[in-house]
């Protein structure tokens, strides 16, 4: 940690992170979650494990259910999958903003966009007022009559 309190990487990050993905497999888990970076890491000790680069290198140590997260969006997802970089996607934000999320994944409809600022508030803005797809329809419909 810095004097701020964030992480910092130094260069045993790289080999420590890759022990605990080894020692995880002697466990018997049902699934192990692996977070993408979005951070700049250029110019640091784990500058390689940028965006997929993460998801690659520990899917080589973990051979448990890995399950990934992160900016990924169904495109995504399915090319990650097809190259064995996990097993499952998790879409936590997509969820939030989208609460019919799997139809809209299977119609390839578009997303709602997403209110971060309402996320984690004390009010149901931003949190629990996203429209469903239908819904959505039936306004538009309505619109154009």
């Amino acid at each position: 940690m810095n004097e701020r309190g964030l992480f910092r990487a130094i260069a045993s990050t790289v080999a420590t992170s890759e022990y605990v993905y080894e020692k995880l497999n002697d466990y018997n888990l049902s699934h192990v979650f692996l977070m993408r970076q979005f951070a700049d890491l250029s110019g640091t000790p784990i500058a390689s494990l940028a965006g997929d680069g993460v998801v690659h290198h520990f899917r080589k140590r973990y051979r448990g259910t890995l399950i990934l997260n992160v900016g990924i969006d169904r495109e995504h997802g399915t090319q990650l999958l097809r190259e064995g970089g996990g097993d499952l996607i998790a879409f936590g934000r997509d969820y939030i903003a989208n609460p019919d999320l799997v139809e809209r994944i299977r119609l390839g409809a578009p997303l709602n966009e997403q209110r971060p600022e309402g996320y984690y508030g004390s009010s149901l803005v931003g949190y629990t007022d996203y429209p469903f797809l239908k819904a959505q329809r039936e306004v538009d419909e309505q619109n154009r009559a």
